[in-house]
């Protein structure tokens, strides 16, 4: 059987039937309600429309079919949630399987580890044992987070070695070489033990919740090492792992938030102060693969790696990977305290959400670090410091707006006394250098910057400030696009809605200009590709063939989740060519007005870093604007 007839069979079951089978519901008028699990409901905010197989919550606008209600509840995958909905009711999903050659040593690799994992919590909730009770107190830690994570304890005496020796012979042979491989089971002078003994253990776990290795920390004094990890094995590659993001990802989604931090025990602190959007770093690393699955979630990092120079480092590197994804991360002020789980024990949650109220976008404390307390006078010191330690800083940035503000806000703090247009080439030009280095050498351009005492792509920057300080260049000024990553703006929001509301106007976008004023990529391609459905479907078919076809579709997560909220909302109708062309010229109006806005609000912002004559053309610019936003504003008000 197909993932479509599975879906199609999975789709014919109520779906309140299915969501009941997760949390209570209630039958309510034509529907059905419940409280929403994904916020913190007081009254029944979720709505369930079994005759549009869509549920929405109106208080927190989640929304979807019946596997994203799975997924999300459940934290798993797609085809995981598939299997998952499909056993409820019997389906079989053998075909989803078929194909996939499944490694033998891998499979019993997981299983070694996993019941590894079930004996050291057995041990730890079900033995009472001293050590493990001593260390959630000490750590302030309650058993609900402990089963979250997995924590367990690994007694003396080999038990998990013992374990291994009953089971059956077929497969024990494998499992005691799997295990000596991996690492948990070692090989003494008297024979094989256990790793792990007299030990607190972590299951480090992968995003599906998948145990692939342990991290262990001692019990006793003088028990060396303090911290104990398995080595990489062809099951578990670190670089590839954030810890927590198991328990966290639901968390992040919900709060579209996550906070880095460093070390298995920070998580678990935040986690256990609600802080559930937290994960840690496996080393002092965020690896490209890792900022991937993340943003995929949020684009609102937090940094709050340990309080030292190491863990500013660290900070440094990860927020120079994350400027390259288009994200600017904030910095949470431990001090001082040495890392979270202090933080946390010394001053409470209280004082840590005010700390992430106040946290500084990271790249604004870099650059306080680089400046010095007293500014000195020598105008070589200042080139110095502005090209040779603020510019390389801000290069990820490139020509942006988020970059060229704060060329122009530093430079003022260091005493320059150039305008707004001479500082700008100046950077302009280190950007110039800095490319044809990287160009020349074929070097990343984290691995340029960091040779701070070869100023080579600084000099021809630093030479013409010098030379325009005493001079102002007549160069035009650079421009300030921003590039913060596209987002689904109301008007995009507002368009689908009406679509969707008349979905014989699809074909009109797709032929009309209207198409070129949506903000987001996405957006163009999904109006897209459902105008090609339409033309395909039977009217009274095409709301039906759009949900389970967008179910299946490699959409993200997000825009599925609006166009479920829409077609929750919406009853598809039909309305004249006049009135159609009435409705799409008005959304037209409308996103031009916003474009109109967003330019206004971009002259704005430049005009408060320009000297005074520079400024009155800005002004003359907005003025011009003003005009253009009155008369859309007049059209708009008189087709209405």
């Amino acid at each position: 059987m197909s993932l479509g007839s599975i879906i199609d069979q999975i789709k014919q079951y109520p779906l309140s039937e299915v969501i009941g089978h997760y949390i209570p519901v209630r039958k309510e008028g034509t529907g059905h309600a419940a409280l929403c699990p994904f916020h913190g409901d007081t009254k029944p905010s979720l709505k369930i429309a079994d005759n549009k197989q869509l549920f929405k919550c109106f208080a927190c606008g989640h929304a979807g079919d019946h596997i994203s209600f799975v997924q999300d509840y459940k934290n798993i995958e797609f085809i995981e949630a598939v299997k998952e909905i499909a056993g409820q009711f019997s389906i079989p999903t053998d075909s989803l399987d078929k194909g996939k050659k499944k490694d033998p040593k891998e499979e019993m690799a997981f299983r070694v580890l996993t019941s590894a994992n079930k004996l050291y919590r057995k041990y730890a909730s079900t033995h009472h044992q001293k050590e493990f009770q001593e260390f959630l107190e000490s750590r302030g830690l309650d058993e609900e987070v402990a089963e979250s994570f997995g924590i367990g304890f690994a007694p003396k005496g080999g038990v998990f070695y013992k374990y291994l020796q009953s089971i059956p012979s077929d497969n024990k042979d494998m499992a005691l070489k799997v295990a000596q491989e991996i690492g948990i089971i070692k090989q003494g002078n008297n024979g094989l033990y256990d790793a792990f003994r007299d030990r607190i253990t972590f299951p480090v776990r992968d995003q599906y919740g998948q145990v692939r290795s342990f991290s262990c920390r001692a019990t006793r004094e003088g028990q060396e090492p303090k911290y104990l990890h398995l080595k990489e094995s062809f099951i578990f590659h670190k670089r590839n792992i954030l810890f927590g993001l198991d328990v966290a990802k639901s968390n992040i989604r919900q709060k579209d938030s996550v906070i880095v931090c460093e070390g298995n025990m920070d998580a678990i602190a935040l986690h256990q102060y609600g802080f559930n959007q937290a994960v840690a770093t496996m080393g002092v690393a965020l690896t490209d693969f890792a900022i991937q699955r993340l943003k995929s979630m949020t684009k609102n990092f937090y940094l709050a790696m340990d309080n030292d120079k190491a863990g500013f480092n660290a900070m440094e590197r990860i927020n120079n990977d994350l400027l390259g994804h288009g994200i600017y991360p904030k910095y949470i002020d431990l001090s001082p305290s040495k890392d979270p789980d202090d933080f946390l024990k010394e001053h409470g949650r209280l004082a840590f959400v005010e700390r992430m109220d106040e946290a500084k976008t990271f790249i604004d404390v870099l650059i306080e670090t680089k400046l010095p307390e007293t500014i000195p006078d020598n105008p070589d010191q200042k080139h110095q410091i502005l090209v040779g330690e603020i510019f390389p800083i801000l290069a990820p940035l490139k020509e942006s707006l988020m970059a060229t503000e704060r060329v122009v806000e530093t430079a003022k703090k260091l005493g320059f006394k150039s305008d707004s247009t001479v500082l700008l080439n100046s950077y302009n030009q280190f950007l110039e250098d800095l490319k044809k280095q990287q160009s020349r050498y074929n070097k990343p351009p984290q691995a340029v910057m960091a040779k701070k005492t070869q100023p080579q792509p600084q000099a021809q920057g630093a030479n013409d400030l010098k030379q325009n300080e005493t001079k102002l260049s007549e160069s035009p000024k650079l421009a300030t696009q921003s590039v913060k990553p596209q987002e689904l703006s109301k008007t995009d929001k507002l368009l689908l809605k009406e679509l969707f509301q008349y979905p014989q106007a699809f074909s009109s976008v797709t032929e009309g200009k209207l198409l070129d004023f949506v903000g987001s990529n996405e957006v163009k391609k999904l109006i897209q590709w459902v105008s090609k459905l339409y033309l395909e479907v039977d009217d009274k078919e095409f709301i039906n063939v759009v949900r389970n076809s967008l179910t299946t579709s490699e959409f993200s997560h997000l825009l599925k989740e609006t166009v479920s909220s829409i077609l929750f909302s919406v009853e598809p109708s039909t309305a004249s060519e006049e009135v159609i062309m009435r409705l799409l010229s008005d959304i037209e109006n409308r996103m031009e007005i916003g474009r109109l806005k967003d330019k206004r609000r971009e002259l704005l912002e430049e005009q408060r870093t320009l000297p005074q004559d520079q400024a009155m053309e800005i002004l003359v610019k907005i003025n011009e604007l003003d005009k253009q936003l009155i008369q859309l504003k007049d059209k708009k008000n008189k087709t209405n």
